[in-house]
């Protein structure tokens, strides 16, 4: 929370989409939850359900865009257990992550309008 802190203190943009499977799980429902924090730091957030991502073009990977230039792609193992960050400069990468993000945050909700 401190870096969202810090950073939307320098009047940087924080913005997270949320892809989430329906009906949520409990681990999604913590996530709504704790999320108040994330907004409450700075952050905004959106929430999409999985079955409106068809005919997007997303990444299969959890991700960050950092300056809109590097992504670090999060990397988890099949319990969900987090194993890399992989650091990604590469321009094409950040046009396919910031295009992913853009698409799932136009389709996405409000965290204060999400329900699970």
């Amino acid at each position: 929370m401190s870096i969202v802190r810090e950073t939307a203190a320098r009047g940087v943009t924080v913005s997270r989409a949320r892809i989430v499977r329906t009906p949520v799980s409990e681990y999604a429902r913590y996530l709504r939850w704790t999320t108040s924090m994330n907004i409450g730091a700075g952050e905004r957030v959106r929430w999409l359900a999985r079955r409106e991502t068809a005919g997007r073009c997303l990444t299969g990977a959890d991700f960050w865009v950092i300056d809109g230039a590097v992504v670090y792609w999060n990397h988890f193992s099949g319990d969900s257990v987090l194993t890399e960050v992989e650091r990604d400069d590469r321009e094409a990468s950040a046009k396919l992550a910031r295009s992913a993000f853009e698409a799932a945050w136009a389709r996405g909700i409000d965290h204060s309008e999400f329900k699970p």
